[in-house]
C-alpha cells in the first residue's frame, strides 16, 4: 500500500499533461479528466493549453507535499512500533525488522527528496502564472481577411491555402505560447532528473539579454522589424489592414521576450 501511494513522489518525470483536449476539473480541483473539447490553435486555445499544464503542476505540488509526509511519518511510526513491540516482549528479530523498515523509509526520503521536487514543480507553476499574466494583457488579435490571405499566398509563390494559417496572428500567438510552455516543461524535466540547480551568473546574463531584447521590441527596432515582416508577406503597410498587421506583429514581438523571461522563473 505504501509503495503504491508513493508512485507520484518517486517519479522523476514532469506531470503528464493532455495537450489535445481541455480538462474538466472536478470539485477537488485535482480530479482531472479530458473533456470532449479540442484545444484550438488560436489565442483562446493558447490559454487553455497553458491552463492544462498549470492545473497539472498545482496538483503535482499537492501530491508531493503529501509525499514528504509519506516518507517521514511512517518512519517515525515504525521506530515507535519497534520500541513498543520490544517493550511488550516481542523477540529481537521483530524489533530489528521494524527498525530496518524505518531506515529504508528514511533513506527513501533523502533519495527522492519530495520537498525538493515540490519546489521545482512550484517554480515551474510560477513561470506559467507569469506567462498567463502576460498573455491576458494582449488584446484580441484580428484574423487575416480573405483579401490579405490571398495577397500573402500570392507572395509565397501560390502556396496551398492550408499554409495560410501559419501567417495568422492568432496561430503565431498559439505557437509562441506553446513553445514557451514546453520550455518550462523541459526545464522541470531536467531539474527532476538531476535534482540540481542553475548557475546564478548564467541566469543573470540570460535575463540581461532578454531585457535588452524586450527593450528593442518595445522601441523603434521592434516596429521596424514588424514593418519588414509584413512587407515581406507582400502586404502594403500604408493601408488599414497592413497597419493592423504591423501593430499586431509589434505586440507579438514584445510578448516573445516577456514569455522567455517568465520561463526563467522555472529555474529559481
Amino acid at each position: 500500500m505504501l509503495t503504491l501511494s508513493a508512485c507520484a513522489t518517486t517519479s522523476f518525470a514532469p506531470p503528464a499533461v493532455n495537450t489535445v483536449k481541455a480538462y474538466d476539473v472536478g470539485g477537488s480541483g485535482c480530479s482531472l479528466s479530458a473533456s470532449n473539447k479540442n484545444i484550438a490553435q488560436d489565442q483562446a486555445g493558447a490559454l487553455v493549453f497553458l491552463d492544462n499544464f498549470l492545473v497539472s503542476y498545482r496538483c503535482a505540488q499537492r501530491e508531493l507535499a503529501d509525499g514528504r509526509q509519506l516518507f517521514q511519518v511512517p518512519s517515525a511510526l515504525a521506530l515507535a512500533g519497534g520500541a513498543l513491540v520490544a517493550a511488550l516482549g516481542a523477540n529481537r528479530n521483530v524489533a530489528i525488522a521494524t527498525g530496518s523498515g524505518a531506515a529504508i523509509l528514511s533513506q527513501g526520503n533523502k533519495y527522492y527528496a519530495p520537498q525538493e521536487k515540490a519546489r521545482f514543480v512550484q517554480a515551474a507553476a510560477d513561470a506559467l502564472l507569469c506567462m498567463r499574466n502576460e498573455m491576458v494583457g494582449v488584446p484580441a488579435l484580428k484574423p487575416l481577411s480573405d483579401q490579405t490571405r490571398n495577397i500573402i499566398l500570392g507572395a509565397k509563390f501560390n502556396a496551398p491555402p492550408s499554409s495560410a494559417v501559419t501567417f495568422e496572428p492568432q496561430y503565431q500567438y498559439f505557437v509562441m505560447v506553446g513553445t514557451s510552455v514546453m520550455k518550462v516543461e523541459s526545464i522541470l524535466a531536467q531539474r527532476l532528473s538531476t535534482i540540481g540547480t542553475y548557475s546564478p551568473d548564467a541566469i543573470a546574463l540570460e535575463i540581461a539579454a532578454l531585457a535588452k531584447k524586450l527593450d528593442d521590441a518595445k522601441g523603434q527596432p521592434g516596429k521596424d522589424k514588424a514593418i519588414n515582416q509584413v512587407q515581406a508577406m507582400g502586404v502594403r503597410t500604408d493601408d488599414p489592414e497592413g497597419q493592423t498587421l504591423v501593430s499586431q506583429s509589434v505586440l507579438l514581438g514584445e510578448l516573445q521576450p516577456k514569455l522567455e523571461l517568465c520561463t526563467m522563473r522555472a529555474r529559481s
